[in-house]
């Protein structure tokens, strides 16, 4: 597919062809590639672009006036820059410079705000529960308490009777009976004389 956006120009590769008012109209271009040369008419002349120039001038500076006369330097109109040349070997390392001065210490930045508070932890899990104690020592046994006050005596009871061997075991009581031993068995009551 042809492309549309080229433009193309008259042209002739054959080297010392010009065009002529035939070939080309007035303000058209034609080219000869190679001779280098850019054609242009007007009215019935045909001119080359960018010769017969009344003045040539290169960055601002005048090298041809008017005249046509050189006025430029000597040494020619400056050349194309040339290729870089190789690159030369390291020198050697410099002694070292005497150190500078310290600068004074800069001012304390403004401190930042406290951070909020962080998230409260989990509860941990309960501990291992410790083995027994031994048993403590056995107290010391106390003090005796004081011996009570010795009772009231009782009255003597009626002496023994060696005929019949009784003996009343002591005196009548509120019922109105007494008992009677002999030989350490009872052997019967006494009563109380109601007379």
């Amino acid at each position: 597919m042809a492309d549309n956006s080229l433009i193309k120009i008259k042209r002739s590769n054959v080297a010392g062809n010009a065009p002529d008012s035939n070939n080309i109209v007035e303000g058209e271009l034609a080219l000869n590639t190679n001779d280098k040369i850019l054609y242009s008419r007007g009215g019935d002349t045909i001119f080359e672009v960018g010769a017969n120039v009344s003045s040539l001038s290169i960055g601002g500076t005048e090298v041809i006036d008017s005249s046509g006369v050189w006025q430029g330097s000597s040494d020619g109109i400056k050349g194309a820059k040339g290729a870089t040349g190789i690159k030369g070997a390291k020198g050697a390392t410099g002694l070292k410079g005497t150190s500078g001065i310290k600068g004074a210490k800069g001012a304390t930045g403004i401190k930042g705000a406290k951070g909020a508070t962080g998230l409260k932890g989990a509860k941990g899990a309960t501990g291992i529960k410790g083995a027994k104690g031994a048993t403590g020592l056995k107290g010391i046994k106390g003090a005796t308490g004081l011996k009570g006050a010795s009772g009231i005596k009782g009255a003597k009871g009626a002496g023994f009777d060696t005929a019949t061997h009784i003996s009343p075991s002591g005196s009548i009581g509120t019922d109105g009976y007494r008992t009677i031993t002999a030989a350490g068995k009872l052997i019967g009551l006494i009563t109380k004389n109601t007379d």
